[in-house]
Protein backbone atom coordinates (compact mmCIF):
# COMPACT_ATOMS: atom_id res chain seq x y z
CA UNK A 1 0.00 0.00 0.00
CA UNK A 2 1.28 3.48 -0.88
CA UNK A 3 2.36 6.07 1.67
CA UNK A 4 -0.62 7.96 3.13
CA UNK A 5 -0.65 11.70 3.80
CA UNK A 6 -1.88 13.03 7.16
CA UNK A 7 -2.69 16.61 8.14
CA UNK A 8 -3.47 17.61 11.70
CA UNK A 9 -3.87 20.81 13.72
CA UNK A 10 -0.63 21.86 15.37
CA UNK A 11 -1.71 21.22 18.95
CA UNK A 12 0.02 19.21 21.65
CA UNK A 13 -2.61 16.47 21.72
CA UNK A 14 -2.11 15.51 18.07
CA UNK A 15 1.67 15.73 18.24
CA UNK A 16 1.32 13.29 21.14
CA UNK A 17 -1.19 10.96 19.44
CA UNK A 18 0.64 10.79 16.11
CA UNK A 19 4.30 10.85 17.19
CA UNK A 20 4.93 7.16 16.60
CA UNK A 21 2.78 6.97 13.49
CA UNK A 22 4.44 9.97 11.87
CA UNK A 23 7.85 8.61 12.89
CA UNK A 24 7.01 5.40 11.00
CA UNK A 25 8.23 3.16 13.82
CA UNK A 26 5.74 0.39 13.02
CA UNK A 27 7.10 -1.80 10.18
CA UNK A 28 3.81 -3.73 9.96
CA UNK A 29 1.91 -0.63 8.77
CA UNK A 30 2.24 1.46 5.61
CA UNK A 31 4.34 4.61 5.79
CA UNK A 32 2.65 7.90 6.70
CA UNK A 33 3.75 11.37 5.69
CA UNK A 34 2.54 13.93 8.24
CA UNK A 35 2.13 17.69 8.31
CA UNK A 36 1.05 19.84 11.26
CA UNK A 37 -0.94 22.84 10.00
CA UNK A 38 -1.18 26.22 11.68
CA UNK A 39 -4.52 26.98 10.02
CA UNK A 40 -7.33 24.86 8.61
CA UNK A 41 -7.35 27.18 5.61
CA UNK A 42 -4.36 25.14 4.44
CA UNK A 43 -6.92 22.62 3.29
CA UNK A 44 -7.97 18.97 3.48
CA UNK A 45 -6.02 17.61 0.55
CA UNK A 46 -4.50 14.83 2.66
CA UNK A 47 -5.71 11.25 2.63
CA UNK A 48 -6.32 11.52 6.39
CA UNK A 49 -7.12 14.72 8.27
CA UNK A 50 -7.83 15.51 11.90
CA UNK A 51 -10.32 18.37 12.12
CA UNK A 52 -12.86 19.97 14.48
CA UNK A 53 -15.80 17.59 14.89
CA UNK A 54 -18.43 19.89 13.30
CA UNK A 55 -16.26 20.09 10.19
CA UNK A 56 -15.83 16.30 10.16
CA UNK A 57 -19.63 15.93 10.21
CA UNK A 58 -20.02 18.53 7.46
CA UNK A 59 -17.58 16.62 5.23
CA UNK A 60 -19.59 13.38 5.39
CA UNK A 61 -20.23 13.33 1.63
CA UNK A 62 -16.53 13.17 0.82
CA UNK A 63 -14.98 11.67 3.97
CA UNK A 64 -15.52 8.87 6.50
CA UNK A 65 -15.00 9.39 10.24
CA UNK A 66 -12.29 7.18 11.73
CA UNK A 67 -13.00 5.17 14.87
CA UNK A 68 -9.63 6.05 16.42
CA UNK A 69 -7.80 9.32 17.02
CA UNK A 70 -10.78 11.42 18.10
CA UNK A 71 -10.80 13.81 21.07
CA UNK A 72 -13.85 14.37 23.29
CA UNK A 73 -14.51 16.59 26.29
CA UNK A 74 -16.38 14.79 29.07
CA UNK A 75 -16.70 17.39 31.79
CA UNK A 76 -16.69 20.85 30.22
CA UNK A 77 -17.40 22.73 27.05
CA UNK A 78 -15.72 25.73 25.49
CA UNK A 79 -15.62 28.68 27.86
CA UNK A 80 -16.30 32.37 27.51
CA UNK A 81 -14.07 34.71 29.52
CA UNK A 82 -15.75 38.09 29.70
CA UNK A 83 -15.68 41.22 31.88
CA UNK A 84 -19.46 41.53 31.55
CA UNK A 85 -22.41 39.23 30.94
CA UNK A 86 -23.55 40.79 27.66
CA UNK A 87 -21.48 40.56 24.48
CA UNK A 88 -22.05 40.63 20.73
CA UNK A 89 -18.58 39.55 19.64
CA UNK A 90 -15.99 37.09 20.92
CA UNK A 91 -12.30 36.63 20.21
CA UNK A 92 -10.86 33.19 19.49
CA UNK A 93 -7.09 32.62 19.86
CA UNK A 94 -5.17 31.67 16.73
CA UNK A 95 -4.19 28.30 18.25
CA UNK A 96 -7.84 27.42 18.91
CA UNK A 97 -9.03 25.38 15.92
CA UNK A 98 -12.37 24.29 17.37
CA UNK A 99 -14.28 27.13 19.04
CA UNK A 100 -15.21 29.02 15.90
CA UNK A 101 -17.04 25.92 14.63
CA UNK A 102 -18.81 25.45 17.98
CA UNK A 103 -19.95 29.07 17.71
CA UNK A 104 -21.27 28.52 14.19
CA UNK A 105 -23.46 25.67 15.47
CA UNK A 106 -24.50 26.82 18.94
CA UNK A 107 -24.02 30.60 19.02
CA UNK A 108 -25.67 32.08 15.91
CA UNK A 109 -25.63 35.85 15.83
CA UNK A 110 -22.38 36.21 17.76
CA UNK A 111 -19.56 37.80 15.76
CA UNK A 112 -16.31 35.81 16.02
CA UNK A 113 -12.91 37.42 15.53
CA UNK A 114 -9.38 36.06 15.75
CA UNK A 115 -7.22 37.38 18.56
CA UNK A 116 -6.33 37.26 22.24
CA UNK A 117 -8.59 40.10 23.36
CA UNK A 118 -11.62 39.86 25.66
CA UNK A 119 -14.35 38.72 25.73
CA UNK A 120 -12.82 35.48 24.52
CA UNK A 121 -14.03 32.02 23.53
CA UNK A 122 -11.69 29.09 24.16
CA UNK A 123 -11.88 25.36 23.55
CA UNK A 124 -11.61 23.14 26.65
CA UNK A 125 -7.87 22.35 26.39
CA UNK A 126 -6.96 26.05 26.17
CA UNK A 127 -9.32 26.86 29.02
CA UNK A 128 -7.07 24.73 31.22
CA UNK A 129 -3.72 25.75 29.74
CA UNK A 130 -4.39 29.50 29.92
CA UNK A 131 -5.99 29.72 33.35
CA UNK A 132 -6.22 31.70 35.57
CA UNK A 133 -8.09 34.47 33.78
CA UNK A 134 -8.67 38.11 34.70
CA UNK A 135 -12.45 37.82 34.22
CA UNK A 136 -15.21 35.34 35.13
CA UNK A 137 -15.65 32.16 33.09
CA UNK A 138 -18.86 30.83 31.55
CA UNK A 139 -18.81 27.13 30.66
CA UNK A 140 -20.83 26.39 27.52
CA UNK A 141 -21.37 22.69 28.21
CA UNK A 142 -25.05 23.51 28.80
CA UNK A 143 -25.38 24.59 25.15
CA UNK A 144 -24.23 21.14 24.11
CA UNK A 145 -26.27 19.34 26.79
CA UNK A 146 -29.44 21.00 25.48
CA UNK A 147 -29.17 18.83 22.34
CA UNK A 148 -27.18 15.85 23.62
CA UNK A 149 -28.03 15.40 27.32
CA UNK A 150 -24.92 14.18 29.17
CA UNK A 151 -22.98 12.85 26.18
CA UNK A 152 -19.37 14.00 25.76
CA UNK A 153 -18.66 16.84 23.34
CA UNK A 154 -16.87 15.75 20.14
CA UNK A 155 -13.94 18.16 19.79
CA UNK A 156 -11.75 16.67 17.03
CA UNK A 157 -12.25 13.71 14.70
CA UNK A 158 -10.08 11.88 12.24
CA UNK A 159 -11.48 11.58 8.72
CA UNK A 160 -10.32 9.71 5.63
CA UNK A 161 -11.28 10.40 2.03
CA UNK A 162 -14.01 8.03 0.81
CA UNK A 163 -11.93 6.86 -2.12
CA UNK A 164 -9.47 5.55 0.50
CA UNK A 165 -12.15 3.42 2.20
CA UNK A 166 -10.23 0.20 1.62
CA UNK A 167 -7.40 1.63 3.76
CA UNK A 168 -9.71 2.79 6.58
CA UNK A 169 -9.25 -0.27 8.83
CA UNK A 170 -5.47 -0.20 8.41
CA UNK A 171 -5.35 3.52 9.20
CA UNK A 172 -7.49 3.04 12.32
CA UNK A 173 -5.25 0.21 13.54
CA UNK A 174 -2.12 2.28 12.91
CA UNK A 175 -3.52 5.29 14.78
CA UNK A 176 -4.55 3.01 17.63
CA UNK A 177 -1.02 1.60 17.85
CA UNK A 178 0.38 5.13 17.87
CA UNK A 179 -1.93 6.19 20.71
CA UNK A 180 -0.90 3.13 22.75
CA UNK A 181 2.76 3.96 22.17
CA UNK A 182 2.18 7.56 23.26
CA UNK A 183 0.38 6.57 26.45
CA UNK A 184 3.18 4.13 27.32
CA UNK A 185 5.85 6.79 26.73
CA UNK A 186 3.94 9.85 27.89
CA UNK A 187 6.58 11.47 30.12
CA UNK A 188 9.25 11.63 27.42
CA UNK A 189 6.87 12.65 24.64
CA UNK A 190 5.22 15.42 26.64
CA UNK A 191 8.60 16.90 27.57
CA UNK A 192 9.52 16.99 23.87
CA UNK A 193 6.18 18.55 22.94
CA UNK A 194 6.49 21.15 25.69
CA UNK A 195 9.82 22.18 24.15
CA UNK A 196 8.32 22.38 20.64
CA UNK A 197 5.37 24.48 21.83
CA UNK A 198 7.44 26.51 24.31
CA UNK A 199 5.30 25.43 27.26
CA UNK A 200 7.07 26.09 30.56
CA UNK A 201 4.70 24.15 32.83
CA UNK A 202 5.29 20.58 31.70
CA UNK A 203 3.14 19.10 34.47
CA UNK A 204 0.16 21.21 33.39
CA UNK A 205 0.65 20.21 29.76
CA UNK A 206 0.76 16.56 30.81
CA UNK A 207 -2.49 16.97 32.75
CA UNK A 208 -4.17 18.56 29.74
CA UNK A 209 -2.93 16.01 27.20
CA UNK A 210 -3.86 13.00 29.32
CA UNK A 211 -7.24 14.54 30.12
CA UNK A 212 -8.17 14.51 26.43
CA UNK A 213 -6.23 11.48 25.16
CA UNK A 214 -7.61 8.31 26.71
CA UNK A 215 -9.07 4.88 25.95
CA UNK A 216 -11.78 6.41 23.78
CA UNK A 217 -9.10 8.01 21.62
CA UNK A 218 -7.95 4.45 20.96
CA UNK A 219 -11.44 3.47 19.83
CA UNK A 220 -14.75 5.27 20.12
CA UNK A 221 -17.27 3.57 22.39
CA UNK A 222 -21.02 3.71 21.79
CA UNK A 223 -21.29 6.90 23.85
CA UNK A 224 -18.88 8.71 21.54
CA UNK A 225 -20.66 7.42 18.43
CA UNK A 226 -23.96 8.73 19.83
CA UNK A 227 -22.30 12.07 20.56
CA UNK A 228 -21.28 12.48 16.92
CA UNK A 229 -24.80 11.51 15.85
CA UNK A 230 -26.21 14.14 18.24
CA UNK A 231 -23.89 16.76 16.74
CA UNK A 232 -25.10 15.87 13.25
CA UNK A 233 -28.74 16.17 14.32
CA UNK A 234 -28.08 19.56 15.87
CA UNK A 235 -26.36 20.80 12.71
CA UNK A 236 -29.18 19.48 10.51
CA UNK A 237 -31.92 20.97 12.71
CA UNK A 238 -30.17 24.34 12.82
CA UNK A 239 -29.42 24.17 9.06
CA UNK A 240 -25.73 24.80 9.73
CA UNK A 241 -23.65 24.75 6.56
CA UNK A 242 -19.88 24.68 7.01
CA UNK A 243 -18.82 25.25 3.44
CA UNK A 244 -15.35 26.60 4.13
CA UNK A 245 -12.39 26.02 6.45
CA UNK A 246 -12.03 29.58 7.74
CA UNK A 247 -15.49 30.62 8.92
CA UNK A 248 -14.37 33.77 10.72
Amino acid sequence: MRCMDIRYPDIAEYRFILDALCGNIFPSFPRFRCEAVASLSEGLEADISFVPAPLAVAKSESHLILSSGSIFSYFSGPIIVAPREEYTELYVPRDDFYSVFFARVFMPGISIKEGDDYPSLLEPRLAILRSPFPYPKIDLYSSWASVASNLPIPIYCGIIRKEMEEAKRIAEDAIRASVKYALNNSDLLIKEIAHIHDVKNVDLLKRVVLNFVNKNTLSMAQEEVEAIQALKRAMDEKHVVLDDLSPL
